[in-house]
């Protein structure tokens, strides 16, 4: 289901957002069918936490990488499990931060290692 810009903005007026994951981006982390909850705002982030954001028109939920300070306005660098960069997005296309599921401290050394493994495979 797409949803508009007009929508998003609505859904950003709670406090929370209940929503079904219908993708394996952040399997097994969280699985397809999944219920997950977004204390929407939350902009006390840190790597690793899992957030939910808007991009042409659907909700993505992926794990942020990284923030951008420096420039204005201020950039999330988000990833899929599988590995990847998304494309920066700013805090108008930010939902919140996914309360109901988190990366154990095992999937973030894993992580950590295969994004390790790949940039030195790369240069």
């Amino acid at each position: 289901m797409e949803i508009t810009r007009e929508v998003f903005q609505k859904l950003k007026e709670q406090p929370f957002f209940k929503g079904e994951v219908v993708s394996g981006s952040m399997a097994p982390v969280i699985n397809v069918g999944e219920k997950i909850v977004v204390e929407v705002g939350n902009r006390n982030l840190q790597r690793f936490d899992i957030i939910v954001f808007w991009r042409e028109g659907i909700l993505v939920s992926h794990y942020l990488w990284a923030m951008n300070r420096v420039v204005t306005p201020i950039l999330l660098q988000t990833r899929a499990l599988p590995g990847g960069k998304d494309v920066p997005i700013t805090f108008d296309d930010y939902l919140g931060k996914v309360v109901s599921h988190r990366l154990s401290t095992w999937d973030k050394v894993k992580i950590f290692f295969r994004l390790r493994n790949y940039d030195i495979q790369k240069s």
